[in-house]
């Protein structure tokens, strides 16, 4: 059995936030890595033998990076076992100040996407002292 672990990180040179938050562009990138992951990286030396278990695949999110993946998660939650979230942020602005938001409180989405939290979740809160002298 193969051990270890994938990262993928998508970005874009030119791109708009409202677009962004929606979280369709990373189906697009999901089914790239399917197609295509596994040739690259036996096209690149790694062993021939290595299988990549897309059956167990984590998606994470930092500040309102985290926003994409629970909406990802709310459309797409059948592709992705889990979620990790970094000092999540809803929306697109810390405050906010612009209504623009991944998860209403008390409105269930679906049932498939309560299922998929209780699989695996993770929230980190990550606070920033300032140097004291």
């Amino acid at each position: 059995a193969s051990h270890g672990v994938i990262i993928v990180q998508a970005w874009a040179l030119l791109t708009n936030p409202a677009n962004n938050y929606k979280a369709e562009w990373l189906l697009h990138v999901h089914v790239w890595v399917v197609e295509h992951m596994e040739d690259k990286l036996h096209g690149s030396g790694m062993d021939s033998g290595l299988q990549i278990d897309f059956d167990n695949i984590v998606t994470m999110g930092h500040s309102s990076g985290a926003h994409v993946v629970v909406e990802f998660m709310k459309h797409h939650c059948d592709l992705v076992r889990g979620q990790i979230l970094f000092s999540p942020v809803d929306g697109v602005d810390p405050f906010g100040l612009i209504d623009n938001f991944a998860i209403t409180p008390g409105e269930v989405t679906s049932r498939k996407h309560l299922h998929i939290y209780s699989v695996c979740f993770a929230s980190i809160s990550i606070i920033l002292f300032p140097h004291w002298s």
